[in-house]
């Protein structure tokens, strides 16, 4: 384990970046690489083409809406309908 004092040279450095270097060296937790393109956190971060942007939202489980019609719109077509008939 690498000596976390403080010095001048990593006044930048986070106490929660040497709290996670910690629970990795205990074995805690598993750090994996994660590729560019699926980076889940871009949706989040970045101005993305619509494709793009569709893939990381089922990536994170979101679900595109659908157009809901308020209940009044549907009881009106539904009532001017059975008066043409």
């Amino acid at each position: 384990m690498k000596n976390p004092v403080f010095h001048g040279r990593s006044k930048h450095i986070d106490i929660r970046y040497h709290f996670i270097r910690e629970c990795v060296e205990n074995g805690e937790i598993i750090v994996t690489h994660v590729c560019g393109k699926s980076q889940k956190a871009d949706i989040l971060t970045k101005s993305l083409a619509r494709v793009k942007h569709e893939e990381m939202r089922d990536l994170i489980g979101v679900k595109k809406l659908v157009k809901l019609v308020p209940v009044f719109q549907l009881c009106f077509s539904i009532s001017r309908e059975a008066n043409v008939r």
